[in-house]
């Protein structure tokens, strides 16, 4: 018999969430199937087989979280002898390599530390009830915890306005454009911070994490050098467009969600004009766009005409960004949409 034990899945991840089986006992798989389908906090990933054989036993059911190392499945391959294995898994541009330990050795992934700790602390732990929450919300609970302990935030707003009407499709995509040239005027709002170090990196590429909100929960892709759109519309709109198909097909791979160097939160698609968004670190500033309302606005001749008004809120690290910087970059924002 051979057990298949769940992999490292990269991005220091502790463990998944067990979404479904792909396959079950009694039936033949090939080397790199798909047998099952996990969630991690940052991506959907399918756990191929890493050889060819007959599932014998599922060690975990649909829906369980599953520590990193612990056994996922047994199967029988042509290979009797017992072993350990982790098949080939592509995580994004990494690839995980597959690992075998005969009978009697010591395996290189921690199946019963990890699993002992685990139950240890919940034995030790009180009582509790209610749902767990999905890993991409605990995932959620831990950067949040992490702004409130170590960023010191100040947010600034202010409305866009404008007279003639614009397709409320195009809002969004006009914000950002106008995003990534203020911040090529104002580039100390394109950095990360290190608190311990008291360093200011400024990141030559502008890379954009776009808050989505799907039925699966809340996720964050990265606007990959959008810098390159800076002149481009067109192929900005169609980029976030694909972002957005594959957030809510869950066809995000974990590379899509690494290293942005600023975000947006586009709250306002159902509601609420200004927001104070919250800054995960190392990023110095996220973006807040509210709800679009129709109002009266004063035309570049100084007459009162029928408008719109777009709500923005900037919110930065003011252990690095001062005040200037951030007005003077949504002055920018405004300027430019």
């Amino acid at each position: 018999m051979t057990t298949f034990y769940l992999p490292d899945l990269g991005e220091g991840l502790a463990e998944a969430d067990l979404v479904t089986w792909h396959v079950k006992p009694g039936d033949l798989v090939e080397i790199d199937q798909p047998v099952a389908a996990v969630e991690t906090a940052k991506a959907l990933v399918d756990i191929p087989a890493a050889q060819q054989g007959v599932i014998k036993k599922f060690f975990a059911k649909e829906g369980e979280t599953i520590a990193i190392g612990s056994a996922l499945f047994e199967f029988e391959s042509d290979n009797n002898e017992s072993q350990t294995v982790v098949g080939n898994l592509d995580v994004g541009s990494k690839v995980l390599k597959s690992h075998e330990d005969t009978a009697g050795q010591t395996s290189s992934w921690p199946k019963d530390s990890v699993s002992t700790q685990l139950k240890q602390q919940a034995q030790s732990a009180p009582a509790v009830s209610g749902e767990r929450l999905s890993a991409s919300k605990r995932e959620m609970v831990k950067s949040m915890t992490l702004s409130a302990n170590s960023v010191v935030p100040v947010t600034v707003g202010d409305d866009i306005e404008w007279v003639d009407a614009i397709d409320a499709k195009d809002i969004l995509v006009r914000t950002i454009l106008s995003i990534i040239k203020a911040l090529k005027q104002e580039p100390s709002l394109n950095s990360w911070f290190n608190g311990e170090a008291l360093t200011l990196d400024k990141k030559d590429s502008i890379d954009i994490g776009l808050a989505m909100d799907t039925e699966h929960g809340l996720v964050v892709p990265v606007l990959r050098n959008a810098g390159q759109y800076s002149d481009d519309f067109a192929g900005l709109k169609e980029v976030i467009l694909d972002l957005k198909q594959k957030a809510h097909a869950r066809l995000l791979k974990p590379d899509d969600f690494k290293s942005p160097t600023m975000s947006v939160s586009n709250f306002g698609t159902y509601a609420g004009a200004f927001a104070t968004p919250v800054l995960v670190p190392p990023q110095v500033a996220i973006v807040g766009i509210g709800r679009m309302r129709q109002a009266a606005v004063v035309d570049a001749k100084g007459e009162i005409k029928s408008g719109f008004k777009l709500p923005v809120s900037v919110t930065v690290d003011h252990r690095a960004i001062t005040g200037g910087e951030v007005t003077r970059f949504l002055s920018l924002v405004m300027k430019g949409f």
